[in-house]
């Protein structure tokens, strides 16, 4: 940020430009099903969270 201050001034460094590319997704909807399932679930044995 501080770069982009001294390079392009303050209205730079507030308002970026978005990104140019899409991210591409890592899970599909089932993955993240299960992950969140598991990440809200019950703790496993011997933990306490």
């Amino acid at each position: 940020m501080w770069q982009e201050f001294v390079e392009s001034g303050l209205e730079a460094a507030l308002y970026r430009r978005k990104p140019t590319r899409p991210a591409s997704r890592k899970l599909d909807g089932a993955q993240e099903a299960r992950l969140i399932a598991l990440a809200c679930g019950p703790a496993p044995e011997g933990r306490t969270r």
